[in-house]
């Protein structure tokens, strides 16, 4: 079973958790700080946390500052619907500091929804050896004249929308909100994928 799960921690909460991530209990005695064992099982789900999120922006919603975590459950004990049962209860127990923003399987699609695919025929430009000298590239006099541009159709698939309703539907706006600047130093206007784990596939935004 895999999920992974992108929540919004306010500012407080976010500094709360790290701290529970953090405690050395042989330093410092047993911990006995407001994150219970439950909820703490599923941040200590998220890898590399202080470098991650450093990716994202930290913007100021309804007056606090707020964070991503990205959260990957891989765990071959775990069901889909015992991950919804823990994600749920989080929700209702600290739901003025903890929002859920999205839940992904492995396969990119938004829990809940299907992908759609599209073929269409597309032109495109590719590279090709000239069979009249069929050079070795690994050579060290190899000259990229032996090289052929070639133009032509292509069927090309892509993922062009989604079917279902999402588990946890995207609130899109104050995602975007989270992305950092695009490449002219302006908001980013659309949602773009972070972090992805190797193999896994980049993650559908569709609202």
């Amino acid at each position: 079973m895999f999920a992974n799960i992108w929540l919004g921690l306010r500012d407080d909460a976010n500094t709360t958790v790290i701290e529970y991530l953090n405690w050395d209990e042989e330093a410092d005695g047993p911990y006995d700080g407001p994150v219970d064992e439950r909820a703490g099982r599923l941040f200590r789900f998220m890898s590399d946390q202080d470098n991650v999120q450093k990716t994202y922006k930290t913007p100021i919603l309804g007056g606090n500052p707020w964070h991503i975590w990205t959260i990957s459950i891989s765990e071959p004990q775990y069901t889909g619907e015992q991950i919804k049962d823990e994600i749920d209860w989080l929700i209702a127990e600290h739901g003025t500091q903890v929002q859920m923003v999205g839940a992904w399987k492995w396969t990119g699609e938004q829990y809940g929804t299907e992908h759609v695919y599209t073929t269409t025929t597309e032109e495109q430009t590719w590279s090709v050896l000239n069979p009249d000298y069929q050079p070795d590239p690994e050579l060290p006099d190899f000259d990229d004249r032996y090289v052929l541009r070639v133009t032509g159709d292509v069927e090309v698939t892509r993922i062009t929308g989604m079917t279902g309703t999402p588990l946890y539907p995207i609130p899109y706006t104050q995602l975007l909100e989270f992305m950092p600047l695009d490449e002219n130093g302006d908001p980013a206007t659309v949602v773009t994928d972070r972090n992805l784990l190797f193999g896994q596939a980049p993650r559908s935004f569709f609202v």
